[in-house]
């Protein structure tokens, strides 16, 4: 996928970082970030069995996302847990919109590590009547959630929140 001259490296676990160099806008590193999705398109073989896997790729480019290496770093960082939040397998140019919105789920997921010590997760049971008969046929528990500053958060905006962090548990 790369051109002659950009570096691949491991940072750690499953992330890595390409530098591209002598590049003009944008056109080259989402060429790039298209080719590196397609080859993952085809599942890896190891033995009798077919992996297949996603990829995230966050993209920061001089000097829109950064002027320094670290500052490159962070943003595409930030980029690609963009990409990891919207379902995977795609790819976004950093931009402090997004930056902004990452910053909010991170504290997001913060607050919601300490809501279950604060006791700020709220229990209530719906019942379920019989439309026949008007009786009580079962009851159905919803959750709720009473941050502190934000008010009462509806599940739908921390629960798949807590599926993906695996604070649903």
């Amino acid at each position: 996928c790369l051109r002659a001259g950009d570096i691949v490296s491991r940072l750690g676990g499953d992330e890595f970082v390409i530098v591209m160099s002598e590049i003009t806008g944008n056109g080259a590193a989402e060429l790039l970030a298209e080719r590196v999705l397609k080859s993952f398109h085809t599942p890896f073989e190891m033995g009798q069995s077919e992996f297949f896997t996603s990829t995230s790729i966050g993209i920061s480019v001089y000097p829109e996302g950064g002027t320094s290496s670290e500052e490159l770093m962070k943003n595409a960082d930030s980029a690609m847990y963009q990409v990891k939040a919207e379902g995977k397998n795609n790819y976004l140019f950093y931009s402090p919109k997004a930056n902004q919105r990452t910053k909010e789920r991170f504290s997001l997921e913060a607050d919601l590590r300490r809501a279950l010590e604060r006791h700020e997760l709220v229990l209530h049971y719906q019942p379920q009547v019989s439309v026949k008969t008007g009786e009580v046929t079962g009851l159905e528990a919803l959750i709720r959630w009473n941050h502190p500053t934000l008010g009462m958060i509806p599940p739908m905006e921390f629960l798949p929140l807590a599926e993906e962090t695996g604070l649903i548990v």
